[in-house]
């Protein structure tokens, strides 16, 4: 009987996947995360999946609903002989939004989500920050917060809002990809973690990831001036191993509702809204139509209007999706 051997997803398409395989100093249990064992010397090959309909062979059934993520970049799977995909490994934590009324998962098995943002070119969305804490939130994932784009001028104001989410993430990190600026701490910080990096089109992921990893080789673009949006040069997500860790590039986005498993518990991600949350009258307050509700009552004072107005849009998204037929399936 031929050994399986075990590896890595960098990224694929349809049904072909690039693979880093193992080179393990030691035998591990399947299900344990293997956060560490490849390398950026790990070796690739083209692998892939039996049939038109080979994900169900490979996927947990508790999974059959997802939208085109049966395989993302990061998973870990399992290669025979013939260099075909034959098992899909559980995932030990996966970063995910909701696409075409489905769940689209966008990598898996990481260890941090970089949310990358812009001080100007494009003017950034602070909505989008919010929902991409959602879904990182949601994972129990840390988020770390860069701020590309500093040596541009931005409004004072755009400064002291961005300061403002210092207290909401794990780490706020004001770099500039053109002078260097601030990226030795930020690549000090990411040290020996496999991270997801998401953000708008334009807001300089791609050109973040080849500052720190000069060989990444990835596709730069530059701004649309009429409608203040990126193109799309990274058209899918992309795992780039460093020599001590690796990073998940993701293509840019323009609308993210992220993924949660109850949407009741959505004010969770929310860490404002913890101490005010027990004053609300009515059990499992939804914080947005019932009376005499905690949060509404300090909107404006200990809660910022605009970071409730991101929440309301936030369930609103998820109670429409609340109803797609996998959604219920599922809870």
């Amino acid at each position: 009987m031929n050994k399986l051997r075990r590896g890595q997803v960098l990224w694929g398409n349809r049904n072909i996947f690039s693979v880093a395989i193992e080179e393990p100093t030691k035998k591990q249990p399947e299900t344990k995360q293997p956060e560490r064992v490849y390398k950026d010397r790990s070796p690739v090959i083209e692998c892939h999946i039996k049939g038109k309909r080979g994900e169900q062979t490979i996927l947990d059934s508790d999974f059959a609903y997802e939208y085109k993520s049966y395989l993302v970049s990061g998973d870990i799977v399992l290669v025979n002989h013939d260099n075909m995909i034959v098992k899909r490994v559980e995932r030990h934590n996966f970063f995910a939004r909701i696409k075409h009324g489905a769940l689209y998962v966008m990598a898996s098995n990481i260890d941090a989500v970089v949310l990358v943002s812009s001080l100007a070119d494009p003017t950034p969305r602070f909505e989008f920050l919010d929902r991409v804490m959602v879904a990182a939130k949601e994972q129990g994932l840390p988020l770390y917060l860069c701020v590309n784009k500093c040596d541009l001028i931005a409004p004072k104001s755009r400064l002291i809002d961005f300061d403002k989410y210092a207290a909401l993430t794990d780490a706020l990190h004001m770099i500039s990809c053109k002078t260097h600026f601030g990226l030795t701490a930020l690549k000090k910080s990411l040290r020996r973690k496999n991270v997801c990096i998401i953000g708008q089109s334009g807001v300089g992921k791609s050109t973040l990831i080849n500052a720190l990893i000069p060989d990444a080789g990835q596709q730069t673009g530059n701004i649309s001036f009429k409608y203040q949006r990126g193109r799309h040069t990274t058209t899918g997500t992309r795992l780039i191993y460093t020599q001590d860790g690796a990073f998940c590039d993701t293509p840019g986005v323009k609308d993210f509702v992220p993924y949660v498993y109850d949407i009741n518990n959505l004010a969770d991600s929310f860490v404002e809204f913890d101490a005010y949350k027990t004053l609300c009258k009515i059990p499992r307050c939804t914080h947005i139509n019932e009376p005499d509700c905690g949060i509404k009552r300090n909107l404006g004072t200990h809660i910022d209007r605009k970071r409730y107005q991101s929440y309301t849009r936030i369930m609103k998204d998820l109670q429409n999706a609340q109803r797609q037929s996998w959604y219920q399936k599922k809870h």
